[in-house]
């Protein structure tokens, strides 16, 4: 298409015709600047998300960078038997390891108990075949309780 535009400006003579440049000058500028204008707002957008991404990455490392250091200072605040600061976690990963195999030994008793408990429940209530349990406690011939 725009070979007729340029054809047409330059076909009748030898001179150029203002006229016709002026016409193909604004049918190129129309799409191009329109070309232009999409391609720089397509660039917007990837600037933009690029831009907030940057900026939630630096969100997270701020606040993982405050973490870190607020967790240093309780560490080095904390004071017990004459021990403090890292040297208070050496001293107590042992005790921390037997509480923590009386706990496991604890839950496996209380399981076991649980267990029992049940059994022991469950093989008191009265079974009949014929007639469930709780028939008997709605109008049947035995007495419920």
């Amino acid at each position: 298409m725009n070979a007729i535009f340029i054809a047409k400006a330059f076909r009748q003579s030898t001179t150029v015709n203002p006229e016709a440049t002026g016409q193909l000058g604004s049918f190129v500028g129309g799409y191009v600047g329109a070309i232009f204008a999409l391609i720089g707002i397509v660039l917007l957008f990837s600037t933009l998300k690029s831009q907030r991404r940057a900026s939630e990455q630096q969100n997270f490392e701020n606040k993982y960078f405050e973490l870190i250091k607020m967790h240093r200072d309780n560490v080095a605040e904390i004071e017990l038997q004459g021990a403090s600061g890292r040297k208070l976690f050496v001293l107590l990963a042992p005790e921390t390891q037997r509480y923590m195999k009386a706990g496991n030994n604890h839950l496996t008793i209380s399981r076991q108990l649980r267990r029992n408990h049940l059994d022991l429940r469950y093989s008191n209530v009265p079974y009949d075949r014929k007639q469930p349990f709780w028939g008997s406690c709605f109008g049947g011939e035995k007495q419920c309780g």
